[in-house]
């Protein structure tokens, strides 16, 4: 079991008793972020991920098919296989919320992940991974969240600088519409993921975030099987603007009179103790980290539902 998961057993029964008490008007001031989802995602990982023992049916005794099976029954709602692949993709911000993610899609939603995070890497970093992945497996779906950045070779002129402004943004378009293109060929679901605000561009009004939203949302628009997926909403305030704190989510460990910090000291990330753990290839923060949560909740939630659909309509 992950560190994530042990941190996680506390507060399971809070987070069953907030989600059948959801009612309509709830589910409706929330569906822009999409928390609903990050909460019915949190069900099926209690309900059907952890598969323990259910019902008398021993997991560690009975065969995987049965055990799926039994659980299908019982909760009249689709477990997906775990031979279902999802890509996971993306720079600093999926790399921060990749745990929770893996943990999300894995226990969640019974998917194998795959693919490749790691602070400050462009599109074009990742597409020789993303085109192993697709010919490796038979990919359901490909979750991507980039940033634009520019730091590394792939996005450099022919003099070795780094590409700048709208250059940049040009670059970054055409490497995500290559990535989405190769993804979707043979038929997987791509789901884009936009980024928030950092305090240093909320407080200098800088708009680069804003810039790389908007091609992210007119690559979406531009092809089919490709859904955008507003993860940045859920760390931001209710007007869309940069925050330190949001109120706690009912099921979380809560630390603040009310309130959680979802972004660590310098801003941008969300581990907010500073010492994220990446010796396990993730970044495992040893702390709860709320943001990083929200962040992979909105990114995997439509995976999973998907998914189940997917499975369903198979069996």
């Amino acid at each position: 079991m992950s560190r994530i998961a042990q941190r996680d057993t506390g507060v399971r029964h809070e987070c069953r008793g907030w989600l059948f008490g959801l009612n309509g008007g709830l589910r409706g001031r929330l569906a822009t972020v999409k928390l609903v989802r990050v909460a019915l995602v949190l069900l099926v990982g209690i309900i059907l991920g952890d598969l323990g023992v259910i019902g008398g049916l021993d997991s560690s005794d009975a065969e995987p098919s049965q055990v799926l099976e039994e659980t299908r029954l019982r909760a009249k709602t689709p477990t997906t296989p775990s031979n279902f692949t999802v890509g996971f993709y993306g720079d600093s911000f999926a790399f921060d919320s990749a745990e929770h993610a893996h943990h999300l899609l894995e226990t969640g939603g019974r998917l194998h992940v795959v693919g490749a995070t790691f602070h400050g890497v462009a599109v074009c970093d990742l597409l020789p991974q993303m085109r192993a992945d697709a010919a490796r497996y038979d990919m359901f779906g490909a979750v991507l969240t980039f940033a634009g950045n520019a730091f590394t070779p792939c996005m450099a002129k022919a003099n070795g600088r780094a590409l700048s402004g709208r250059a940049a943004l040009r670059k970054f378009e055409a490497d995500l519409t290559e990535a989405v293109q190769l993804l979707t060929a043979d038929g997987a679901r791509v789901y884009l993921g936009t980024v928030p605000t950092s305090r240093i561009q909320a407080s200098f009004d800088m708009n680069w975030d804003r810039n790389t939203n908007r091609v992210v949302a007119k690559v979406a628009r531009k092809h089919r099987r490709v859904e955008l997926i507003d993860s940045a909403a859920t760390v931001l305030d209710s007007n869309g603007n940069y925050t330190e704190t949001l109120p706690c989510l009912e099921f979380e460990p809560c630390a603040f009179n009310g309130r959680n910090l979802v972004r660590e000291s310098t801003g941008i990330h969300f581990c907010t103790s500073g010492f994220a753990d990446v010796s396990v290839g993730i970044d495992t923060c040893p702390v709860w980290s709320s943001g990083a949560f929200r962040f992979a909740g909105a990114l995997t939630a439509p995976v999973i539902e998907d998914a189940q659909r997917a499975w369903a309509r198979a069996n």
